[in-house]
């Protein structure tokens, strides 16, 4: 699962401060940003599909396939909650549909601290037509466009916006540190 067996660190941080959850729609960068706010923050780094294929044993767009989208979102589902239930620190990119599911909301704000990585429509789809992997439910513009659509509002009301258009990887981790940062001091 998660190697997050850390006792502390250098400042007198207990182990299971600080859990960071990288939501957002597909093709934001909840994953390559995600690995790199996990660098910055020094803690260890999740995507939750990888946690989803293991436990599986196959491929998320296999998955869709043979066991449907309730499939999937069962096994991400309990993904999620044995990754929280298990303690200690982490950042976690999550699927774009994940927190659809109100219990998984629930979970991840109970948890720890969301950050939204959202970015213009056209962005999403430039590094969509630039990415080789199979997305199961935004296949090509077209579709990402009506998912997104449909999805508008879910991602809009979702906390700690950070708008990723523009942006290289890396100032993207950097802003979702900041604002990490942030809510630590609130």
């Amino acid at each position: 699962m998660i190697d997050a067996n850390r006792t502390g660190d250098s400042i007198g941080r207990p182990a299971g401060w600080i859990r960071v959850f990288v939501a957002g729609p597909p093709c934001s960068g909840k994953s390559a940003a995600g690995a790199v706010l996990a660098g910055l923050l020094g803690l260890p780094f999740a995507d939750l599909d990888r946690l989803v294929e293991r436990a599986v044993g196959t491929t998320v767009p296999e998955i869709f396939r043979t066991r449907g989208e309730a499939g999937f979102r069962a096994a991400e589902s309990a993904c999620l909650a044995e990754a929280v239930g298990g303690g200690g620190e982490f950042v976690m990119a999550l699927g774009g549909g994940t927190l659809l599911d109100p219990e998984n909301l629930g979970l991840v704000l109970a948890a720890g601290i969301v950050v939204t990585l959202l970015a213009d429509p056209a962005a999403l789809a430039a590094r969509m037509s630039a990415q080789r992997a199979a997305r199961p439910l935004s296949g090509d513009a077209a579709a990402l466009l009506r998912l997104l659509e449909d999805r508008r509002a879910h991602y809009a009301a979702l906390p700690n916006p950070v708008d990723t258009s523009g942006m290289t990887v890396t100032e993207a981790a950097e802003a979702a540190a900041a604002v990490v940062r942030r809510a630590l001091l609130s």
